[in-house]
């Protein structure tokens, strides 16, 4: 059970909520950057939400704080985070799908073009009894 304040992997909107409330200024900035696009700033590709230097400025605004590997990581959760809340898309798989998927080996010839058929800009699966990074 989570503590208060905390949220099970298995919650993506609570997660997003207390992720939002710490960072109000990175995640209001996201659709005035989107708005700039190809005016105050250079375009960008059409599968790309927002791009990784967009996140970076977003994230660092006026903070005078070295560049550290937490920040970076602060940085990735925005970028997730900060995607997802657009469409909010949860999506479950048939068990025997999922462990079909898992247990597929993945290559470095992967196709990238089916990453562009995704649904949405960001989708969270629900992976029930699988553990990343220790929860």
């Amino acid at each position: 059970m989570a503590v208060s304040g905390e949220h099970h992997i298995s919650d993506p909107a609570g997660i997003a909520d207390t992720f939002y409330k710490r960072y109000p200024d990175a995640v209001s900035g996201i659709e005035n950057i989107r708005l700039m696009k190809g005016k105050e700033i250079p375009d960008w590709s059409y599968w790309c939400f927002l791009p990784e230097s967009c996140w970076l400025i977003l994230f660092m605004g006026k903070r005078r704080k070295p560049f550290t590997r937490e920040i970076y990581q602060e940085i990735q959760k925005l970028q997730v985070l900060g995607t997802w809340r657009y469409s909010k898309g949860i999506y479950s798989v048939h068990p025997a799908q999922l462990n079909a998927l898992t247990d597929t080996p993945v290559s470095d010839s992967l196709p990238v073009d089916v990453f562009l058929r995704l649904p949405e800009w960001y989708i969270y699966i629900r992976t029930p009894g699988m553990i990343m990074a220790g929860e």
